[in-house]
């Protein structure tokens, strides 16, 4: 009797709370009948206060409970959708409630990512990629706003705001990193990106009128990685006969840098070759010069050297019909001079990579210590003397400001150290040059004159080259006798030309003479603390070889 007592009573509960809730549900779709909307956040906020948080599916569907004879407060949020806030009874007359809620879009892009690996000769169908890291940074926010781990899908969704400039990185082991950056109505770019072939409106009607607003579908592909892997440097310009770098030379290059921060496993090798016109012997030497300006401008502006050797194949490895005394066109010349990269060293673990935000912010690091000279803080010591700046009216002074000032030069050699990018057979010098006669064997000097210059051209030097020695203008040891606490920032065996970076990013550089070895200080300090906090703080972050060394008469203490 009991029992069945029982049962009745909970018959009669279970009834009456069902007849007290109110079935809630809807669909979500683009203004203009333009599809439903997945991921569309809902907040549901009853009377007492209490909140529920849930999300409109792939069809644009939601579904909840409300509690007869309540009043609620709901409200839908979207990336890039115009907030939507309405109040919902659930009368105790109805058992279900249906809404059909409209959203209209902001203005900006849904950019549609899929990844998929680069296909090739042994790659028929594209293959889909999936558990990479996926990360965007806002530049113009200054913040990282997505980050997907060992991603399951091979696509995701990207919200564009207008007025944004957009970093995306790709990684994934195995493979080289993907960058893209997104300008999206900023810097003279409606919607600009770069690291992509090609985007497309995902529908022909799916971008409004204006180009406004829509979805922008795109396939990033990403190549694997491996030794011997070659990756052609496009658009990387010398003059005639020459090697030094042009401007927009320097702008590939500093691709090449960003490259090889974000695949920091990579040892590669930048190689340099020439076409077939002129004599073997001055082609392997103009390609050999090249190679090594372009090394040296990436280890200056912060790449470990030990991660880069440059190689000059001269007109070796000429990649169609147009070899030696046969007729072709300039055109089919110019696929052979060409700059390439050649993986020769291979750790692309995860563990390795530097976050995002991480690379960012030290980027924006090196940007404050380049800005230093003109805004950063000055110290006056004991017995400094104010004079007047170059770069100010005469009657303005100044105090000399030894600050760093540039992220560029991210290189001090210790004494007898190995120069940069030395190969077997090559020698550079301390001023970035390398020495003629060391492109060949010590007796096999080459006599270099007028009638040795061709088409792809022998090297016109700019200084005069005499058995191989560079004769050019220096910057001789300052004379006056110093005596204090200073920050070694470089050493070298020979004095540096005064066109030198290290005399464009500081206005006082105080050089020590120290056995053959010249040393090249900055700074003002009242005592070694000052100095070793400056050095921590902020030197380190730009020359991670420099030291403090002290100076009585202009002689180095030792």
């Amino acid at each position: 009797m009991n029992k069945i007592l029982l049962i009745i009573l909970s018959l009669f509960f279970a009834c009456s709370m069902q007849a007290q809730s109110v079935l809630l549900e809807g669909y979500i779709y683009e203004k203009g009948n333009r599809g439903y909307l997945d991921n569309v956040m809902i907040i549901l906020k009853s009377e007492e206060g209490a909140i529920n948080k849930f999300y409109s599916d792939a069809e644009g569907f939601f579904q909840t409970q409300l509690t007869a004879g309540k009043s609620y407060e709901m409200a839908f949020s979207g990336v890039l959708l115009e907030d939507i806030t309405m109040k919902v009874l659930a009368s105790d007359e109805k058992e279900k409630i249906f809404l059909k809620i409209e959203m209209e879009r902001k203005p900006g892009y849904i950019f549609d990512i899929t990844l998929a690996e680069k296909r090739n000769e042994f790659l028929g169908q594209a293959k889909g990629i999936h558990n990479a890291l996926i990360e965007v940074y806002n530049n113009t926010s200054e913040e990282l706003i997505m980050i997907l781990e060992d991603h399951p899908d091979p696509g995701f969704k990207l919200p564009l705001v207008k007025g944004n400039h957009y970093t995306i990185l790709v990684r994934k082991e195995g493979f080289i990193a993907k960058r893209l950056e997104a300008y999206v109505d900023i810097e003279g770019c409606i919607l600009c990106f770069e690291g992509l072939d090609l985007v497309n409106p995902a529908v022909s009607d799916n971008l409004s009128e204006k180009n406004t607003i829509g979805v922008i579908l795109a396939n990033i592909t990403m190549e694997k990685a491996f030794k011997g892997q070659k990756l052609e440097i496009n658009n990387l310009y010398y003059d005639f006969a020459r090697w030094h770098l042009r401007d927009e030379s320097r702008d590939e290059l500093d691709k090449v840098l960003t490259m090889m921060k974000d695949n920091p496993g990579f040892i590669v090798e930048l190689g340099s070759h020439t076409d077939s016109r002129g004599s073997s012997k001055s082609n392997r030497i103009l390609s050999d010069k090249r190679a090594r300006s372009a090394v040296s401008y990436l280890i200056n502006k912060g790449l470990d050297k030990k991660r880069i050797v440059a190689k000059g194949y001269g007109e070796e490895v000429i990649i169609n019909h147009c070899k030696d005394n046969i007729d072709c066109a300039e055109e089919e010349h110019q696929v052979n001079r060409r700059t390439e990269l050649k993986i020769i060293g291979l750790s692309q673990q995860a563990d390795e990579w530097m976050s995002l935000d991480e690379m960012k912010r030290k980027e924006k690091m090196e940007e404050l210590l380049e800005e230093i000279q003109f805004s950063g803080q000055i110290k006056v010591g004991e017995g400094q003397v104010l004079v007047a700046s170059k770069n100010t009216p005469v009657d303005s002074i100044q105090i000399i400001n030894d600050t760093i000032t540039s992220t560029k030069d991210k290189l001090a050699e210790v004494f007898q150290s190995e120069e940069i990018g030395e190969q077997e057979g090559h020698e550079i010098d301390e001023k970035g040059k390398e020495v003629v006669k060391d492109v060949v064997k010590e007796d096999e000097q080459i006599a270099i004159t007028s009638n040795d210059i061709e088409k792809e051209g022998i090297i016109i030097p700019t200084e005069q080259t005499i058995e191989g020695q560079v004769i050019s203008k220096e910057k001789e040891p300052t004379g006056n006798k110093f005596s204090g606490i200073k920050i070694a920032i470089k050493i070298s065996h020979e004095a540096l030309p005064e066109s030198h970076d290290i005399f464009q990013r500081h206005d006082n550089i105080y050089i020590v003479k120290e056995g053959t070895a010249n040393i090249y200080t900055i700074g003002i300090f009242k005592d070694r603390a000052e100095a070793e906090e400056f050095l921590k703080t902020s030197v380190k972050l730009v020359y991670p070889t420099a030291f403090i060394v002290e100076i009585v008469d202009g002689n180095l203490l030792r």
